[in-house]
């Protein structure tokens, strides 16, 4: 987890030509409420539950490399999605590193866009038998979804709203799927 942190931090430090020769498209950094729960509600698909806003879990820090999709043939016949690793790190509870696909949607020509991104994550917590405030996670490795909402400021940089859930979806024969939860805001630095 440390090697990765460490990465995220370098990467930051990256030069426009080193990020080319990396193949990096994009670099984002921001700061993450955890455990903000959602749940689906018709109607509307997300809601939030009240008590879990808490301005106290304002303790995780996200770092984000976004690379240039790669000029294969599934991955244009996929959407054309970009590559991206990130590291959530909070110094109270679990972080976790995440490997995953993100498609990027531009809304007209608005400047706003959205993002989904699907892929793996990795985490530091424990997988059972944990109380509260930390969870019981059921596997190492867990499914990875993020979602983002933003707009781009100019041709380099974009702000964001962004959502992260990685959980087990119940395969790891542990009934209790708590996930990890981050919510946030970030800045993107496109090369």
């Amino acid at each position: 987890m440390k090697f990765v942190a460490c990465l995220a931090v370098a990467l930051a430090f990256a030069t426009p030509a080193l990020a080319g020769d990396l193949g990096l498209s994009e670099l984002r950094a921001g700061v993450m409420i955890d455990d903000f729960e959602l749940h689906s509600t018709a109607p509307i698909w997300w809601v939030p539950y009240p008590n879990t806003i808490n301005i106290d879990n304002l303790d995780t820090l996200s770092f984000d490399a976004l690379f240039r999709t790669p000029n294969i043939g599934v991955f244009q016949w996929m959407g054309s999605p970009r590559p991206v690793i990130g590291v959530d790190l909070n110094f109270k509870h679990e972080s976790m590193v995440h490997a995953a696909l993100n498609w990027h949607l531009p809304i007209a020509n608005t400047g706003f866009f959205a993002e989904a991104e699907l892929g793996g994550a990795l985490h530091d917590g424990q997988l059972k038998d944990q109380d509260a405030p930390l969870r019981n996670l059921g596997c190492p490795a867990l499914f990875y979804i993020g979602f983002n909402v933003g707009y781009a400021i100019n041709d380099h940089w974009n702000i964001m709203a962004t959502e992260q859930h990685a959980s087990q979806g119940g395969i790891c024969g542990w009934s209790n799927n708590q996930g990890l939860n981050y919510t946030g805001i970030r800045l993107g630095y496109k090369f």
